[in-house]
């Protein structure tokens, strides 16, 4: 049982807002597992113009009469999908609108998970790095990510120094340590993704999840390729298991039952009662193992650029063979020996959150 200190407030700044299945999951893991330590914490309302703008509707005025016409189908099926997100966010968050730079109202703030330091995300929004909050606010980080590889030179200095007001670091990636320790000579731990915090069983319970008795191949990627493609349909017809793909796309290149306005809730819920999961998704993953799911990562497109945290969590459980390479069905994943590792990697990240609510 953890220690509780009743008497603090502690505010979490992440992208809460974000109307992305991983931005939200994290968030709300992050706001239950601080609960367990401190009953009075809340998620700062800030809003990241630079995060939201990444929503809004796309270009309608460019492109051909029927590209245009389709981004005006698939926008709409994305405000569906985007209010129940708030319907979400208003349902399982403890939002508190108090404003930011009100110094005296909060005793800790929390910066994390997500990729709240990666600059070009945010447009070097140096609110998560909490510049404008004064230093008699004990500032800590819990696994933010830089989503970068390198800092610009003419940046360095300015992070460094934010970086350096901070009470206690923690970084989602190795690359982050990296960083972190090349900026300000410290050497910080590398803490899981707050979806981890907590258990497949309260996953289950704060969710509400039922039990299906259908099984199920379910399909969660960020852009498909062929070789994708093909895995799932292969491992559909050797299975026969239907294929049931989450995807708010017009286009249907998976031959399956597509849900396109899955709230958080209900992807949770989609994770939870698969038989198979094929994803290139980081919480993808996460999701597959906190449900000890039979799991498949399909390869990403080039342009894309988030394999490496996907190849990190992959190295560090020990289940670098999951990825998709040639057509078969892997052996089934040994829970046991994941948890053994999982279970050490969660307490460590549970006593570092403990002993920076712990500080003061």
């Amino acid at each position: 049982m953890l220690n509780k200190n009743v008497n603090m407030k502690t505010g979490i700044l992440t992208f809460h807002n974000a109307n992305n299945y991983g931005a939200v999951l994290q968030a709300y893991a992050l706001q239950e597992a601080v609960k367990k330590i401190c009953p009075e914490v809340s998620i700062i309302d800030y809003r990241c113009r630079a995060i939201e703008m990444r929503y809004f509707p796309p270009n309608l005025h460019e492109g051909s009469l029927k590209h245009r016409l389709r981004r005006c189908v698939e926008y709409g099926f994305q405000k569906i999908k985007y209010k129940k997100f708030d319907i979400f966010r208003k349902n399982f968050f403890n939002l508190d609108k108090k404003e930011l730079l009100d110094n005296d109202y909060y005793d800790i703030i929390i910066v994390g998970s997500d990729q709240v330091w990666n600059y070009k995300l945010t447009d070097c929004d140096w609110t998560f790095f909490l510049k404008p909050v004064i230093n008699s606010v004990q500032k800590c980080a819990y696994a933010p990510s830089f989503g970068l590889s390198n800092i610009e030179p003419i940046l360095e200095e300015e992070i460094a120094s934010c970086l350096n007001n901070f009470k206690q670091l923690s970084v989602r990636e190795e690359t982050g340590r990296t960083l972190i320790s090349r900026l300000t000579g410290k050497d910080v731990p590398v803490v899981v993704d707050p979806t981890l915090l907590l258990s497949k069983t309260e996953w289950i319970t704060k969710m509400q999840i039922k039990k299906k008795r259908e099984e199920y191949i379910l399909v969660y990627l960020f852009g498909v390729i062929k070789e994708a493609t093909d895995y799932i349909h292969w491992l559909s017809e050797k299975t026969k298991l239907p294929i049931i793909v989450i995807d708010s796309s017009l286009k249907k290149v998976i031959k399956g039952k597509y849900v396109r306005f899955a709230s958080p809730k209900k992807w949770v819920e989609l994770f939870a009662n698969a038989k198979y999961v094929v994803t290139n998704s980081f919480h993808g993953l996460m999701f597959s193992i906190i449900f000890e799911k039979e799991f498949y990562i399909a390869p990403l497109q080039k342009e894309v650029k988030t394999g490496s945290r996907i190849d990190d969590s992959l190295e560090r459980l020990g289940l670098e063979n999951r990825k998709i390479n040639g057509f078969m069905i892997k052996e089934d994943i040994d829970y046991e020996k994941v948890h053994e590792r999982l279970e050490e990697m969660i307490s460590h990240s549970m006593t570092y959150l403990l002993n920076s609510m712990e500080e003061i």
